[in-house]
């Protein structure tokens, strides 16, 4: 590969500043947040679980498109997916294109979706070339759950935020050649945004189950 972790973090953040990535952060505690609270209160649980992932899409997505509207040079689109009737956002600079996805791990890997396996090849085999300065950047905003809520089921970690990752796919969306957490970036977002009930042991504990096993080997 031609480019090093380092130039592509610098292009990811040329392309998406620092102010941008921080309101990802923030929106995306808020999406997870208020997808769960609308999905509870208008649903009995069984039903709630069967929809709060589709309302959290809806939410982070719009805060994402929402974040980028404040910031110069950042435009936002919203597409269909060729042969479905679903939608999804994009949020594009100069020369990269974001999207959003869930993942069930910190870091996880995308599922396949044709969409996305389209916007990697067209954009990451730059990371090949010889011209590494040259090359476009398909980057995608993974968040998940808590995992906590797996041990236990308290009602302020069921719509927390587990993790918000930006990541570069392969063309071919197999893995990632590179990561960048959120949460390690913002921890004043972070501690801002869990429950206020939590001690200093509860947040260590949150803070070290969002880091992904690929990020803690790098680090």
């Amino acid at each position: 590969m031609a480019m090093t972790s380092d130039e592509i973090a610098g292009l990811v953040f040329a392309a998406f500043p620092k102010q941008y990535r921080r309101k990802l952060l923030q929106g995306s505690f808020a999406g997870h947040r208020d997808a769960d609270r609308l999905a509870y209160a208008t649903f009995a649980d069984t039903e709630a679980e069967n929809v709060v992932g589709t309302i959290r899409r809806g939410y982070v997505e719009s805060n994402m498109r929402g974040a980028a509207e404040l910031v110069s040079g950042l435009t936002t689109h919203v597409q269909r997916i060729p042969g479905t009737g679903w939608n999804y956002s994009e949020v594009r600079s100069e020369r990269a294109v974001m999207v959003a996805k869930s993942v069930a791990t910190p870091g996880g890997m995308i599922d396949k979706a044709d969409y996305r396996d389209t916007l990697a090849q067209s954009n990451q085999l730059g990371f090949w070339e010889e011209e590494p300065s040259a090359a476009g950047l398909f980057v995608v905003l993974v968040h998940s759950r808590y995992a906590a809520v797996v041990e236990r089921y308290a009602s302020d970690e069921r719509g927390l935020l587990g993790s918000a990752y930006l990541v570069c796919p392969t063309p071919g969306c197999d893995h990632y050649v590179w990561e960048w957490n959120l949460g390690k970036e913002f921890p004043e977002v972070v501690r801002a945004s869990v429950p206020n009930t939590w001690d200093e042991e509860a947040v260590l504990r949150y803070e070290r189950v969002s880091e992904s096993a690929l990020y803690r080997h790098a680090s």
